[in-house]
């Protein structure tokens, strides 16, 4: 398991930290759901000057990339939907008052129950440092967030009912 990990880290990296239409593409966090397999990616494309010019999501199943969307730079409370799973928005990103100079508030807007269409959110900082970018919560930088899933006795999965910071 842990080989297939440094594999497919490697692979992403590799394929992401390259030069692409918006610029080089930096990894802000990896995004594990329950005991599913797949890994996805949450990135920050960026110019020349570190600018942030767009964001990437990219979902892997092992070494194969499966899906990658690529959204603008502009990031607002609307937000942008990483994640649909029946026909729900599951995964949201959303931006509080965003600087492609500075960062700032973001959040993630997940469906914690399908059956009430109930929503919660998992708050966090984008912030902006001398090496890059990162994303931090309460001052501790956010590597690696694993989505713990909801089920409900009959219904089985409904949503998501916590999210964790790993490390």
């Amino acid at each position: 398991m842990i080989t297939k990990l440094i594999a497919l880290t490697f692979v992403f990296f590799s394929s992401v930290i390259s030069a692409s239409e918006f610029g080089a593409s930096v990894a802000l966090t990896k995004i594990t759901y329950g005991n599913d397999s797949h890994v996805s990616w949450l990135s920050v494309n960026v110019d020349e000057q570190n600018n942030i010019n767009g964001f990437s999501f990219h979902k892997f199943l092992e070494n194969e990339l499966l899906a990658s969307q690529e959204y603008g730079s502009y990031i607002n409370y609307a937000g942008v939907t990483l994640e649909y799973k029946k026909e729900h928005e599951y995964l949201v990103l959303r931006g509080l008052n965003v600087s492609v100079y500075n960062g700032g508030a973001v959040e993630l807007d997940f469906l914690f129950n399908s059956l009430t269409n109930s929503r919660a959110i998992f708050a966090m900082e984008l912030d902006r440092t001398s090496d890059g970018w990162q994303l931090t919560q309460n001052g501790k930088i956010i590597k690696w967030i694993h989505l713990v899933p909801n089920f409900k006795a009959g219904f089985g999965e409904i949503g998501i009912k916590e999210i964790q910071i790993l490390r």
